[in-house]
């Protein structure tokens, strides 16, 4: 392990990836509010809603297995916001 300045690489990469983290849930929050309300999703696609619920559940089942505490941490907070876009898009079309 390179060390420097007593934090190890590793400590530093799951710091940058908590950072990562958060950017992605900040990012998908103001989507989640407006579809909630305002309840309109005729332009939003709904095969890449489903295909980001796919992805997000497949790296959190990856982060729980490998314990990462980043990857968990994004992908249940992005899985239930992405479920809600999704939802919204099928019953509001």
């Amino acid at each position: 392990m390179c060390i420097r300045r007593g934090v190890n690489m590793q400590n530093k990469v799951e710091i940058l990836g908590i950072v990562a983290s958060l950017v992605g849930i900040i990012s998908i929050l103001p989507q989640m509010i407006k579809v909630i309300s305002t309840r309109k999703t005729r332009d939003l696609s709904l095969w890449m809603w489903v295909l980001v619920c796919i992805s997000t559940f497949a790296w959190l089942i990856h982060g729980i297995i490998y314990i990462s505490p980043a990857i968990i941490l994004s992908n249940s907070i992005i899985l239930p916001t992405s479920l809600v876009i999704t939802i919204y898009k099928i019953k509001f079309g």
